[in-house]
């Protein structure tokens, strides 16, 4: 085999799609060999696009607009979308063992990994829903990516976070509670996209190009039938969980309405409910014409590597 052109990328937690496409190797019949890198926050990933350090990122929408459309340290960063990969689903507020109700955090705790990034604005809405608000009725603790967090809710450290990426199901099993799915207050949330450096994307297009096709058609294995026992089987492994916890995560991802993004097609009204939560929660540090931005060429979203409904 010819070599390999390498592509560094980040992210938060393990991602059942990429995990599927290194072991179908279709990275590999591609072209392509994917470092994958864990980044602990979402102030590391900002700095690791911004320094170079990274090609591709798996991270939350919210965080790409705060990165490219606010001054968050030393300035804005050229970060695009080229996918979307995970839809309301597969995020939900989590409460500690022991906190069985929302209206239990009252006076508690509740934790993010960044009060103004990532699924903080989510939070706050979701506990909205329930008519609590940040610094009333709760106090707001920064606490890291969602690794961390979770294996700090089920210490106690706090009484309630928002987890994804499977570590949802995971808390249940561990004794945790599902306080707000966000499919039953906001059912066109997009949870998780790929994103790139704009530098990077304009230099290895045809990288971009491949990888995006290898992680797309992981995608959708992921949300074929037949495929679901041995992506249960791949979870177990690398997760180290049971086979009923993993075949409840392949389950949650496998819901081609709330789980995975079928093909990883961007719906922009999907993104405009994600920067519409930030600007409602005073977010931009200006104003920000949300259409306009989405329908950027080159901009927000990279139409070259992306589909769009």
């Amino acid at each position: 085999m010819a070599d390999l052109t390498p592509l560094r990328l980040g992210l938060f937690s393990p991602s059942l799609p990429h995990l599927v496409a290194v072991r179908e190797g279709y990275y590999a019949e591609r072209g392509v060999t994917v470092q994958q890198r864990r980044i602990p926050s979402s102030a590391a990933l900002l700095r690791a696009l911004r320094d170079g350090d990274l090609d591709v990122a798996l991270t939350s929408p919210d965080n790409i607009a705060n990165f490219r459309l606010n001054k968050v340290g030393d300035g804005p960063v050229d970060a695009r979308i080229i996918a979307a990969v995970d839809q309301a689903g597969s995020i939900s507020l989590m409460g500690r063992p022991g906190v069985d109700a929302p209206g239990q955090i009252r006076l508690g705790t509740v934790a993010v990994d960044a009060r103004n990034s990532g699924f903080a604005f989510l939070l706050y809405e979701l506990l909205k829903s329930v008519d609590l608000a940040p610094d009333f009725d709760y106090r707001v603790l920064e606490a890291g990516g969602t690794p961390s967090r979770f294996e700090a809710l089920l210490e106690g450290s706090f009484e309630a976070t928002i987890l994804n990426a499977g570590f949802d199901v995971r808390a249940q099993a561990e004794g945790g509670s599902l306080l707000v799915p966000t499919v039953d207050v906001i059912p066109d949330y997009l949870s998780t996209v790929l994103a790139a450096r704009g530098e990077y994307l304009d230099q290895a297009p045809g990288t971009v190009s491949r990888f995006v096709s290898g992680f797309r058609q992981a995608m959708n294995d992921c949300l074929d039938p037949a495929r679901h026992t041995d992506c249960a089987d791949l979870v177990v492994s690398e997760w180290q969980v049971s086979p009923d916890v993993a075949a409840r995560m392949v389950d949650a991802a496998a819901d081609a309405r709330t789980g995975v993004v079928p093909d990883a097609v961007i719906r922009p009204a999907q993104l405009a409910v994600v920067l519409e939560l930030r600007e409602r929660w005073g977010g931009f540090s200006k104003h920000v014409d949300i259409a306009a931005e989405i329908r950027r060429p080159r901009g927000l979203i990279d139409e070259r590597f992306a589909r769009a409904a």
